[in-house]
């Protein structure tokens, strides 16, 4: 049993959408939450909403969520291409096991995740 466990956390630790997932679904709750933060406790102060929200037009929200998420979305392609093209000509090189170092390195596995769970 404790081998089963251990082969499998191996084996999240080696791909790399583990940790982009696993912020992903942070995001998203904690987007969740801060929605439910604002209603329960901005409820009674009506006025306090204007000061809280620049933009009352719904056109204009979705112009800005629309542009922040294609910029931070054409941030996080341009930096996995990159990445991709780079891991590509070292594995060329020093063979395959690079790749496999790379997988597992925590440091190149948090670097994506931020734009994408940002963009979400």
């Amino acid at each position: 049993m404790k081998t089963r466990i251990l082969n499998l956390i191996e084996m999240l630790r080696g791909t790399f959408w583990t940790l982009p997932l696993l912020l992903l679904l942070l995001s998203i709750v904690l987007a969740v939450f801060n929605i439910y933060l604002d209603m329960s406790l901005f409820r009674e102060r009506e006025h306090l909403h204007q000061l809280l929200y620049f933009f009352s037009d719904a056109e204009h929200n979705r112009v800005l969520i629309a542009t922040t998420a294609g910029s931070i979305l054409g941030v996080a392609g341009v930096s996995f291409s990159v990445t991709i093209a780079s891991l590509t000509l070292a594995s060329q090189q020093f063979g395959p096991r690079l790749l496999r170092n790379f997988m597992q390195d925590s440091l190149s596995s948090a670097s994506s995740p931020p734009p994408s769970s940002t963009a979400s």
